[in-house]
């Protein structure tokens, strides 16, 4: 678990379910917004591996050359280990190249 994670939880645990004396039913609703839009944001900083995908091109004298492409698994947008991306270009994504870079 990361530390937005942990976060997240404790936040959820202590407006939501423990109703402190100071938290009023009538701002739940709000209270769940908020909560679920941090949550928005612990998984889009938590790192997700991208999609690989093969394709392949003729080049030179016709031979087929086979590349990978690698797509962002939240938005499908190209993504580039050697260009150093840690994060998806398109959305924002955290990425996770593991061995891949």
């Amino acid at each position: 678990m990361n530390k937005y994670q942990e976060a997240m939880n404790s936040i959820t645990s202590t407006f939501l379910y423990e109703e402190p004396v100071h938290f009023r039913k009538e701002h739940r609703n709000e209270n769940l917004e908020y909560c679920e839009t941090l949550d928005e944001l612990v998984k889009k900083a938590t790192p997700m591996k991208p999609n690989e995908e093969t394709a392949t091109s003729e080049f030179i004298d016709d031979h087929p050359i086979t590349v990978m492409i690698y797509r962002c698994a939240k938005c499908g947008g190209r993504v580039h280990p050697f260009d150093g991306d840690l994060y998806c270009r398109h959305c924002g994504q955290a990425l996770d190249w593991g061995d891949d870079q």
